[in-house]
């Protein structure tokens, strides 16, 4: 059972992304919730790290203009930096226990996989929760990597997978219309008087 304190990210990697370079954090990372806690003018990220960072979310800078600039590297170099810099933001954005949930693993770029191989030994003491799901018969080479820091790898069933689209379809339009009926006069929001068809009723309704 999770301490009801612990913090909870989840990142998710895309089959049509899995050719660019830590895609599913610059996602995670580039998020309006995660800038405004660790790119803020009180960040306890050192601007150094912050501004290793911003190689990949260049919108840092528009937050923090007063970063250093950053010099040319060698790829190796600058590739364990931007690790680094990753942990080091990680660790700014909870002081709490952390919670890291990475979907669909099976399409994970090769440099997210190196870096949660980089995070788990990196963090190998503190209180981190490191959780993947990947699919069977699609595992990389870098989960064994995983297994070799101590994590456990669990199969498990979906057995009923098989009706998710039929439910989904049934649970989308209900969402939908609950949704839309907000904005059309009829059942909530502002109703106009006396419309004199449908269309007026919803033209009306939504303009005043």
């Amino acid at each position: 059972e999770l301490p009801t304190e612990a913090t909870i990210l989840a990142a998710r990697c895309l089959e049509p992304t899995q050719a660019l370079p830590f895609a599913p954090l610059i996602a995670l990372f580039g998020t309006h919730i995660c800038l405004a806690r660790f790119a803020g003018p009180q960040s306890p990220v050192s601007p150094v790290w912050l501004a290793e960072l911003s190689r990949l979310l260049p919108q840092i800078r528009e937050i923090r203009p007063d970063l250093p600039a950053t010099s040319p590297l060698p790829p190796l170099e600058e590739r364990r930096r931007l690790f680094e810099a990753f942990v080091q933001t990680l660790q700014a954005l909870t002081a709490a226990p952390l919670v890291l949930f990475v979907d669909d693993l099976h399409w994970a770029d090769q440099a997210t996989l190196d870096w949660l191989v980089y995070l788990a030994d990196r963090l190998r003491d503190e209180s981190l929760l490191l959780v993947g799901a990947y699919r069977t018969g699609e595992v990389s080479p870098a989960l064994e990597q995983y297994v070799a820091l101590g994590a456990e790898l669990v199969d498990i069933e979906l057995p009923n997978s098989k009706l998710s689209v039929p439910v989904y379809y049934v649970v989308a339009p209900a969402e939908c219309s609950a949704n839309l009926s907000r904005f059309d006069g009829v059942r909530y929001g502002h109703r106009c008087e006396d419309p004199k068809d449908l269309n007026d009723l919803y033209t009306r309704s939504r303009g005043e």
